[in-house]
């Protein structure tokens, strides 16, 4: 799946709403349209949580993808691109580990949230799926410290800083070999690669769904269409499609 030249704003507010608009104002608008901008005043993951960056300091931007894969399959879609920027963070010699669904962490510290989101589509063909990616680059230790979770960036992990622009070009490298991969072929191409970085693989987790459903079990694997797979103490195996995981 090819990506467009990102187009590059100053600042916005968030760059999932306004491609969204940009979607709704445009049924035409081009699969691989990137937006990004150099500061996101109300950047948003998973939950409605926010995504806090400095100006200039962190790479946040949204993407299109336009997909004829079925609705259950879709729910795959943020493991592919945690995959997508795994593989993105071993061209700087790190380590990426994944937290089911969309967290990418390195040294067990958050590096990188996906939120995807839906829009109808008018044909009744394609999906319309909004791609939001934040990316720690240039945060410093300090401003991490201040996160209400374990941070880090590329600028901590390595001890040097990074031209936001070209971590964004490479990044989109991966993101078109993965959703290609998984586009051609489905998410059994893609799943090896997901769970040789799973941070919690067979440890004892926690889902908190949506509706404050809250399942413990030891995490077992990753089902075919991205859910997770838990064994309950009594042996009891549950899947589940959405949720918060706490390790």
């Amino acid at each position: 799946m090819p990506f467009s030249p990102p187009i590059w704003f100053d600042t916005l507010d968030s760059t999932n709403t306004v491609l969204k608009e940009m979607v709704v104002d445009n049924s035409q608008l081009p699969s691989g349209t990137v937006l990004a901008t150099h500061y996101q005043t109300n950047g948003r993951g998973r939950l409605s949580r926010q995504w806090q960056s400095a100006p200039g300091e962190n790479l946040t931007f949204s993407a299109l993808l336009r997909t004829n894969i079925d609705s259950l399959a879709l729910t795959s879609l943020p493991l592919v691109i945690g995959v997508a920027i795994v593989n993105a963070l071993e061209t700087y010699n790190m380590h990426g580990q994944l937290k089911w669904p969309n967290d990418v962490l390195v040294d067990h510290k958050k590096i990188a949230g996906v939120l995807v989101e839906l829009l109808p589509s008018p044909d009744g063909k394609l999906a319309n799926c909004i791609i939001g990616i934040g990316f720690n680059i240039n945060m410093s230790l300090d401003s991490a410290n201040v996160i209400n979770q374990p941070a880090t960036s590329l600028l901590i992990e390595s001890n040097q800083t990074y031209a936001v622009q070209l971590v964004l070009d490479n990044l989109l490298i991966h993101l078109d070999k993965a959703i290609t991969l998984w586009e051609e072929k489905g998410f059994a191409a893609i799943k090896p690669n997901w769970i040789k970085h799973a941070v919690s693989l067979n440890t004892q987790v926690t889902i908190n769904n949506t509706i404050n459903n809250i399942t413990t079990g030891i995490h077992r694997g990753i089902g075919p269409s991205g859910e997770i797979i838990l064994e309950a103490l009594d042996g009891t195996i549950t899947t589940h499609f959405c949720g918060d995981l706490s390790l």
